[in-house]
């Protein structure tokens, strides 16, 4: 009984890590980030403003 539920467990596991893999998001370059916040800097630099975060 004991090998049973060992197996079964292990099965559990490896589903749950193939189903982590599937809701894993794209991963987005540095770049991709970087950019709109690089303009919106430049932006507030331009307008003599200030950027904040609430």
């Amino acid at each position: 009984m004991e090998l049973a539920q060992q197996q079964q467990i292990s099965h559990q596991d490896k589903q749950q890590a193939i189903d982590d893999e599937d809701e894993k998001e794209p991963e987005i370059g540095i770049a991709v980030r970087a950019v709109p916040l690089i303009d919106l800097l430049k932006s507030a630099i331009a307008a003599k403003s200030y950027v904040m975060w609430e």
